[in-house]
């Protein structure tokens, strides 16, 4: 009934609304391209990035591609304020301010992407999105529930697939990654683009094939720190066809985003004598109008989305697994290997996997949201959205040694309907005669949210129950705005997050999946206080932030007995930090340099202590300097990242991580200081063709999925070639 009410409401919104009237360069940050760069994730309109009042960053398709970018998360990983934890080859989640997983959203052209059933914990992953699909990545840090959606605490992820309007005469390109000791990867990709002659409709279809062919983990001169991952390959297919058709006063787009992936060992359950293998298969469609003019409203979108997603996952099991250690790795890695490529100098011939787990869930889920924006009532602007969400689990079974398992209840459902209504005030304006005028607003809204689980009884031992997780988060900010060059801001938002129908979590690094159904957890909401300014001139671009957020019922997992953890809802949590990104530019060279720190407390209320958050990520930054700017054939990239020791962590990271750099280190209580420098050369040979040259001294810092980003010691040398037509 709740779902019938809002969607009569969200059609009779539409009816009001009804009569129509009339070269880039690879080391720039997203502000460099701000004369440009439009965004909509912050404020669900376009405006310049570089007068966007909140700690927002973005990348798009032209400097990914000459940055000689692999995935998508490796093009997040180079923004400011953005950690990245690594689950397996290829599978990453983007830490932002100390929150992953489901306190963060991920976003689709503007739509709900996250799937709060299937992968509701922090494996919420961004690479299974093919990056020949991105013409552009948007971050935004911070709480953004009001505009954004429930859920985005920490802050949101935008996806925005390839720009119709785009020109691009590459139809087919291949691109091969040769790591020497570290990643073996291909990639082609296949594109094509059609516009009508009376510019109406227009279309593209693009294919792509993502491959690891192997990994190691360490590298030159790395000595007995080498190891070589050889389940570490996987597969990956990336499918996306998208159509606009723009009639006399509206627009229609139409979108289909399809991703199957194969493998993906879990290299960090080694050690433990479990190696788990994942393979996904979404899919997601969505049909967006635009239009404009009517009586109240002056544009409104409608959209109607549907996703499929489908995982499996199938975990072996080692000697030595009942005891979470294992003495020889290379003897686990060869007896889950085929008999042709075992190493007979691991040992006598391997005996048969000891066991073997697998699970298989698939949940399918549709949305239906609006957004408009009112007529202009004299300095005031203001817009009111809609959204109702709702996904099932329609697939739900397991086997553990020979016994059935079923890891979520068959048919239950997650959803919400939220509303929202924001406005922005012009105090102040003045300088209209001068090339950037200034202004003085005022802005602000509000959303509410109704999040409802429902559980069928089953033959299984589910049980039917029903929960409603009512919540309502507010907004404010005071903006003092140059146009064309910046923005300073002090602002206040809430974030808001109702538990999933189960929610996942690791246990540390080198930790269990663990699942928990929501039966007696409670909502989280945040609070954060944020002041920051960007600045834009001819020569020089800036942009910082300071913040502080409390966040009431943060799930943290403690240990209830020896080795078993339960998550409980903490009466309190604070982060606190500070992020920073500055570009100095010259007519044949730039320099980039960021920066970002993030500190994180969780009171508990049970034992009455404060322990550091989980995945906290150290203090951390990046220096870039580019030599053959703008439009050369050729350059030189030299690059340094750094992060300080992280040794304060929380106590499940504590007892659980046991990977610090060495080979021979047996017990760990951080990441160590670490440093990254190296060098990419790229060249142009012709229109058709170019290529890369990088080396490293160190091989990977994301190989762990802390969030200090324990690297694995050793030289990584790494040629890219790639090839278009």
């Amino acid at each position: 009934m709740r779902i019938c009410l809002l969607l009569c409401l969200v059609w009779g919104v539409a009816g009001v609304a009804k009569e129509p009237d009339g070269g880039s360069d690879p080391s720039r940050s997203a502000d460099e391209a701000t004369d440009v760069t439009v965004v909509v994730t912050g404020t669900r309109e376009e405006q310049r990035m570089i007068e966007m009042p909140r700690a927002v960053e973005s990348t798009d398709r032209e400097t990914i591609e000459k940055r000689g970018t692999m995935d998508a998360a490796e093009a997040l990983a180079a923004l400011p304020g953005v950690s990245i934890q690594e689950l397996n080859p290829g599978g990453a989640a983007p830490v932002l301010r100390g929150l992953t997983g489901p306190d963060l959203l991920i976003l689709v052209d503007g739509i709900d992407f996250s799937t709060p059933l299937t992968r509701p914990g922090p494996d919420n992953r961004i690479g299974t999105i093919g990056l020949f699909s991105v013409e552009r990545l948007e971050v935004i840090r911070g709480g953004s529930s009001v505009l954004s959606g429930a859920g985005g605490m920490g802050g949101v992820v935008n996806v925005l697939t390839r720009d119709l309007e785009q020109p691009d005469d590459k139809w087919w390109r291949w691109r091969e990654f040769f790591g020497f000791h570290g990643e073996n990867r291909y990639n082609f990709t296949t594109l094509l683009k059609y516009k009508k002659p009376n510019k109406r409709l227009s279309y593209l279809l693009a294919v792509q094939r993502d491959k690891f062919r192997s990994r190691n983990i360490g590298g030159l001169f790395a000595g007995e720190t080498d190891h070589w991952r050889p389940l570490s390959d996987r597969g990956q297919w990336d499918g996306l066809l998208k159509a606009r058709y723009e009639g006399k006063n509206y627009d229609l787009v139409g979108g289909y985003l399809g991703m199957q992936v194969k493998g993906g060992g879990r290299l960090d359950q080694l050690t433990r004598g479990r190696v788990s293998r994942q393979h996904q298969n979404d899919q997601f469609a969505w049909l967006k109008y635009k239009g404009r003019a009517g009586r109240i409203l002056a544009h409104r979108t409608f959209h109607v989305a549907w996703r499929d997603a489908q995982e499996e996952q199938v975990e072996q099991l080692c000697e030595g697994h009942v005891q979470a250690q294992v003495a020889n790795e290379r003897r686990c890695w060869n007896r889950l290997m085929p008999e042709e490529d075992q190493d007979a100098n691991t040992g006598p011939v391997p005996i048969p996997v000891l066991g073997t787990r697998e699970q298989s869930l698939r949940t399918q889920g549709w949305q239906v949201g609006m957004t408009g924006r009112f007529r202009d009532w004299g300095r005031l602007r203001s817009r009111v959205g809609l959204l109702v969400k709702s996904d099932t689990v329609t697939q739900a079974e397991g086997v553990n040694d020979g016994q059935a398992t079923f890891p979520l209840p068959l048919g239950a459902t997650h959803g919400r309907a939220t509303a929202f209504l924001h406005g922005r005030y012009t105090l102040s304006s003045w300088g209209a005669e001068s090339p950037f005028p200034r202004s003085l607003k005022l802005q602000g809204g509000f959303r509410a949210v109704n999040a409802f689980t429902e559980v069928l009884s089953s033959d299984h031992g589910a049980a039917a129950t029903q929960r409603t997780d009512p919540g309502l988060v507010g907004e404010f900010q005071v903006v003092f705005n140059r146009q064309g060059r910046g923005a300073t801001w002090l602002g206040w938002s809430q974030g808001f997050r109702s538990p999933n129908l189960s929610e996942r979590y690791f246990q540390g690094s080198d930790g269990e999946l663990s699942w928990q159904m929501n039966e007696g957890l409670q909502s989280q909401s945040s609070n954060t206080f944020e002041v920051g300014s960007r600045r834009k001139s001819p020569r020089w671009t800036y942009s910082w932030s300071l913040y502080h957020s409390q966040v009431a019922g943060l799930l943290d997992p403690v240990e209830v007995t020896p080795s078993s953890f339960q998550l409980i809802n903490a009466s309190q949590a604070r982060f606190t930090g500070f992020d920073m990104s500055l570009l100095l530019k010259a007519r044949n060279f730039h320099h980039l340099h960021q920066a970002s720190w993030t500190q994180g407390a969780v009171d508990r209320v049970a034992s009455g202590e404060t322990v550091v958050s989980l995945h906290l990520p150290p203090i951390q930054g990046r220096h870039l300097l580019h030599l053959g700017a703008a439009k050369a054939a050729h350059g030189l990239q030299v690059y340094a990242d750094w992060a300080l020791p992280q040794t304060d962590l929380h106590p499940v990271d504590k007892e659980q991580v046991r990977y610090c750099g060495r080979a021979d280190a047996s017990d760990c209580s951080g990441g160590e200081a670490w440093w990254t420098l190296g060098a990419r050369w790229f060249w142009k040979y012709s229109k058709r063709a170019q290529g890369g040259l990088r080396i490293d001294n160190l091989l990977d810092r994301r190989y762990r999925r802390h969030g200090s980003g324990v690297h694995a010691a050793g030289f990584n040398l790494r040629s890219e070639v790639e090839v278009e037509f």
